[in-house]
């Protein structure tokens, strides 16, 4: 695997060291604009593919997919994201972690596909750029451009389905107000799909889910997990092994529902 792929011009970023999985991966980050945490770590640990390779679509700095690297020594990755400046910090992350003779970070377009490998890749995993209601003020232009995010999603899970091999899952963590836009794009390129929705604590409405879509068909709607053991609370156990990398995180018992 190579890391020489030659990237369009690299405008420098302001960043940090951050620490992952107890230590065991060092991570840079932009100071500014999204930060990986949480989310991008227990999709990360959602991937047990003992062996084959990943796609990290939109990877960002390169979390999620370290992430599962770390925990699967068989796995080998490919990191895409449309960013230059992100692709060649993705490349030091790689480099800086290890995983040189695992990893490639290129430079491609999640939405459009372009350049990603096809019927490739074992397991694909994303963490989508959403818009989060409690968190911004809406202009008066704001609903179309919503609206055109929106679309990206399914545009975001038509790449994951053609770069998969047959038998492959997709795994995707997206806010728990988008579930229903998120859920019906995977259903309309895989036969199964299992949402496991994530709560901050016991009995509160559910602010992110994850989402696997593979071979089978029908819907699995899991019993939520929760982020913290009570409301301001430590966390939950399952949580903190998935955070410290001591197991990958287990999703709960299914419970069917027909679609």
């Amino acid at each position: 695997m190579s890391l020489d792929q030659p990237l369009p011009d690299v405008k420098p970023l302001s960043h940090s060291a951050d620490g992952f999985l107890d230590g065991r991966l060092t991570i840079e980050q932009p100071k500014k604009g999204f930060r990986a945490g949480l989310d991008s770590v227990l999709l990360g640990a959602s991937v047990m593919q003992s062996k084959g390779r990943i796609l990290d679509l939109g990877a960002g700095a390169g979390v999620a997919g370290l992430v599962a690297l770390a925990n699967n020594p068989g796995l080998e990755a490919v990191f895409v994201d449309n960013d230059p400046a992100l692709v060649d910090l993705c490349r030091r992350n790689i480099e800086r972690n290890g995983f040189g003779g695992r990893a490639v970070a290129e430079f491609a377009d999640a939405a459009a596909g372009k350049g990603i490998e096809a019927a490739a890749f074992d397991v694909v995993i994303a963490n989508p750029p959403f818009y989060d209601p409690a968190s911004h003020t809406v202009s008066p232009g704001a609903p179309a451009a919503h609206a055109q995010k929106d679309t990206l999603i399914g545009d975001w899970v038509k790449t994951a389905a053609r770069a998969l091999k047959p038998g492959g899952n997709a795994i995707f963590v997206h806010h728990a107000k988008s579930l229903d836009l998120v859920r019906g794009a995977l259903a309309v390129h895989f036969g199964k799909v299992k949402v496991q929705p994530l709560a901050p604590y016991a009995g509160a409405r559910p602010i992110r889910v994850l989402l696997r879509g593979g071979q089978g068909s029908g819907e699995i709607i899991l019993p939520p997990v929760s982020v913290h053991s009570s409301r301001g609370g430590p966390f939950s156990p399952e949580i903190e092994a998935a955070l410290r990398g001591r197991t990958p995180f287990h999703w709960n018992t299914p419970q069917s529902v027909p679609r």
